[in-house]
């Protein structure tokens, strides 16, 4: 939002992943080329970070392991088009056209 980062703990996060999870199951497939560039919106990240990393923090193949657990990556426009990816690491997103307001509902759990 506004190129800040927020963070968010305790029953406010389940509030707002319940929300957008809902919102995804109602709402409409986009195309993804539909994207309202231009338009105010929110990037919201599910994660859980722990201390440690098991199995060590580099696989046999050279591949870092990360010690983050994602639960998901929103997009969230003003006009209801939201995208969703696991993580922010996937470079493909489903896309979907919501309500009017969910932008708003989602800005309101930052204030």
């Amino acid at each position: 939002m506004s190129g800040e980062t927020k963070i968010l703990t305790g029953e406010k996060v389940y509030e707002l992943y319940r929300l957008l999870f809902s919102a995804m199951a109602e709402a409409e497939t986009a195309q993804p080329q539909s994207r309202p560039d231009g338009e105010q919106h929110s990037s919201i990240k599910f994660y859980v970070e722990v201390e440690t990393t098991d199995p060590p923090e580099t696989t046999s193949y050279g591949f870092l392991v990360s010690n983050t657990q994602h639960y998901g990556f929103f997009g969230v426009y003003q006009s209801g088009y939201f995208t969703f990816s696991l993580s922010p690491l996937h470079s493909y997103a489903d896309a979907y056209q919501g309500e009017e307001g969910l932008y708003e509902e989602v800005v309101s759990y930052f204030e």
